[in-house]
């Protein structure tokens, strides 16, 4: 039931906007701000700026007062505050005012807002008309790309340019912030703007960067591309010339544009397809011969030249790429019993069409030497681990766990002799335990510890096959429990419960094992029994519970001492109600729950009649 392999990586570039030194009136800033910073009537007060805002005031005093606003949703009141005063709907025109200056504070406030305030202010965005006044003004800024165009000054130029950038930067932190945001967009807009900014070769480098990044996170899973890719089929042209005319200057901007073309394959002819995520993975392996370690490592001055430079953004890119395209979708248990015979039998045909087209895009990987490079930078950043830069040591971390969400996806995908035989296979094992082991800083990263348990449970399906003495050992189980205290996600942590499963499918059958199955026991009754655990986690403790103690000479009375049998009684009166109370919030995952009712009711019938 692990999600290892449904785990798409997904990268985060937004950052927060600092306006309070831009604006002039400084005097009235600070005095602005110190009401609100000090509790006075911070809501009249915060309506009175809003206030001025809508009201005919002159420009100057506007750009304070957004100025003001940016800086206070930095902080979480200043969020809960701007929310219930319907702030965004409020600000909302002044994204399309006249003054370039008050659109770009404008643009400052929302970023800020949307940044610092994540999931809690996706309605209050949604509800309002920002995303079609920002999409407005993309049409509008974007007219400057044609030069035929007048424009006052070259300093205005200048500004549009900047305001141009921020627009697209804001779609970015909208696309990461939700995907009812990205559904709200008006795609048909998008689609063309953006891919005419990437390929205008006269435009800023860096512009047509951002656009690419934008219209990347666009595409991916988006079903209304179909009709455009037809549409604007010389535009794509473009992009593909950036891919296959890349030079190490414009690497970026290439491996943006390959995601892009990936992202929007299923709409290509299937030879095209096929094609394009050949071409990506050549380029990626490109991307991946940025030796950044080795530079590190001989002056360790020259981390923020790393950070400062496009490289990581590049690597993260294109590891993003090949992990995305190792992306399975895994069966719905809950239908097989009543699956229909012809059904049954046209998705084995899909299935094996889908395996043909893996294996095919292992080879080209293989023969890339995609997963060796990738290995080699997980064995580099371990060497890294003892530099006195913890900053720096947390933002390659952002590239570590895309390094393991890779490997974790590759080995799920690859047979045994594609990944070059046991040996291969237990190397992978033994640096995965060394990286959790030997680096606390990656068990402060909740992103590289769940690539971390998504690798494990992959490597560890595979290494049982074989070799089951290198999982099914008390150093193993006293790891994972270590990882269970770690704040990291759910499927991180359903991963790690169905590595205990594996391990007690494993050795349930053996007379020797009642301390390591005693111990697995009490850490599945204690993630049963714990009221922060999510009902999808709990369904997995379920499963791992069933698969572990269902037979064996030992497990009737582990069951007892250890007291999950007593509480996985307790969890199934109340299994079915809780589900129905979930659903709005388990959406895809509700097939899977539901079979992990089905099975408890079994295991509970079949421990009772053998009594």
């Amino acid at each position: 039931m692990g999600r290892s392999n449904k785990n798409k990586s997904k990268l985060t570039v937004c950052k927060k906007i600092d306006n309070k030194d831009k604006v002039d009136n400084k005097k009235l800033q600070k005095a602005l701000a110190s009401d609100l910073e000090n509790g006075i009537k911070e809501e009249e007060r915060m309506q009175e700026l809003l206030d001025l805002i809508k009201n005919d005031n002159y420009d100057e005093d506007i750009i304070c007062t957004l100025a003001t606003i940016s800086g206070f949703v930095l902080e979480s009141k200043g969020i809960d505050l701007f929310s219930k005063l319907n702030g965004v709907k409020q600000i909302s025109s002044c994204i399309l005012h006249s003054n370039v200056e008050i659109r770009e504070k404008t643009l400052g406030v929302m970023s800020n807002f949307i940044l610092t305030g994540g999931d809690r202010v996706v309605e209050n965005i949604h509800s309002s008309s920002f995303i079609t006044n920002l999409t407005q003004l993309l049409l509008q800024s974007s007219k400057l790309m044609d030069f035929s165009c007048e424009v006052d000054s070259k300093e205005n130029y200048q500004k549009e340019i900047l305001v141009l950038k921020q627009v697209l930067q804001l779609f970015m932190c909208l696309c990461e912030a939700s995907t009812v945001l990205v559904d709200s967009m008006d795609i048909q807009i998008l689609f063309p703007v953006l891919l005419t900014i990437i390929i205008n070769k006269s435009l800023e480098y860096d512009l047509r960067c951002i656009a690419a990044n934008c219209l990347y996170t666009l595409s991916e899973e988006n079903k209304n591309l179909t009709n455009l890719v037809v549409n604007y089929q010389d535009l794509l042209r473009g992009l593909l010339d950036i891919v296959t005319n890349n030079t190490s200057l414009t690497m970026l901007l290439s491996i943006l544009c390959s995601g892009i073309l990936i992202n929007i394959s299923p709409a290509l002819p299937s030879h095209h397809a096929s094609e394009v995520k050949e071409n990506s993975i050549k380029l990626a392996s490109c991307c991946l011969d940025l030796n950044l370690i080795s530079t590190i490592l001989k002056d360790e001055k020259k981390c923020f030249e790393v950070v400062n430079s496009s490289y990581l953004r590049i690597q993260d890119v294109a590891l993003e790429i090949l992990t995305n395209m190792l992306c399975t979708e895994e069966d719905d248990q809950s239908s097989w019993e009543d699956m229909d015979e012809e059904i049954d039998q046209f998705l084995s045909a899909e299935e094996e069409s889908a395996d043909n087209n893996n294996m095919r895009l292992l080879e080209v990987m293989v023969n890339n030497e995609i997963p060796v490079k990738v290995v080699g930078m997980c064995q580099a950043y371990n060497e890294l681990a003892g530099l006195s830069n913890e900053k720096f040591l947390q933002v390659l971390n952002n590239t570590r766990s895309r390094c393991w969400q890779y490997l974790s996806n590759y080995v799920v995908i690859a047979p045994l002799d594609v990944l070059g035989g046991i040996d291969h296979v237990k190397m992978l094992w033994l640096l995965l335990k060394n990286t959790l082991l030997n680096d606390q800083g990656i068990q402060r990263n909740c992103e590289i510890m769940d690539a971390a348990c998504s690798a494990m449970r992959s490597i560890a399906l595979k290494l049982i096959q074989c070799d089951s003495s290198k999982v099914c050992c008390e150093e193993v189980f006293t790891m994972i429990a270590h990882m269970l205290k770690f704040e990291i996600s759910v499927s991180g942590k359903m991963n790690l419960v169905n590595v205990l499963g594996i391990i007690g499918k494993e050795l349930c059958n053996s007379d020797t094992t009642f301390d390591i199955l005693m111990k697995i026991g009490e850490t599945l009754k204690d993630l049963l029994c714990d009221t922060n655990s999510t009902l999808l986690l709990k369904a997995e403790v379920v499963d791992a519970s069933v698969d572990t103690f269902a037979d064996g000479p030992l497990v009737d009375i582990i069951l007892q001492n250890s007291k999950l049998l007593e509480n996985l009684k307790i969890f199934s009166n109340g299994f079915k109600s809780q589900i129905k109370c979930h659903r709005a919030t388990l959406g895809d995952n509700i097939g899977i729950v539901n079979m992990a009712r089905i099975n408890l009711i079994r295991f509970l019938s079949y421990k009772e009649s053998n009594r």
